[in-house]
């Protein structure tokens, strides 16, 4: 029950979500976390560098669904991007050449 009188129903049968409640405060700091948001802003190749050089010793599937890295890559996306690229998600990111890693960029 919200102060307001209303309801909040979430119902999660995959048990994959999750709800957390935060103040104002709270909030911004969680979004201070976030890598940029793909869908707000394009990063550029010298950026995209940047964010994942790091992050090189790391598999594909979770350097790119790092929340902290960029936002906005799930597991759905990271799969179709990985597959028109041509990479395999289990793949190590020290393994990728420059050109890889751009066409995942651009994909994304």
């Amino acid at each position: 029950s919200l102060s307001n009188g209303k309801l909040l129903h979430f119902e999660d049968p995959r048990r994959m979500g999750q709800i957390e409640i935060l103040s104002e405060a709270e909030w911004k700091e969680k979004l201070s976390q976030l890598g940029p948001d793909l869908l707000q802003e394009e990063v550029s190749a010298p950026a995209w560098h940047k964010i994942f050089y790091r992050r090189s010793d790391r598999k594909l599937c979770d350097i790119l669904t790092d929340q902290s890295l960029v936002a906005g890559i799930g597991w759905y996306l990271m799969t179709d991007i990985l597959y028109l690229a041509g990479l395999h998600p289990l793949r190590r990111g020290k393994s990728l050449s420059g050109e890889e890693w751009e066409s995942v960029r651009v994909l994304s």
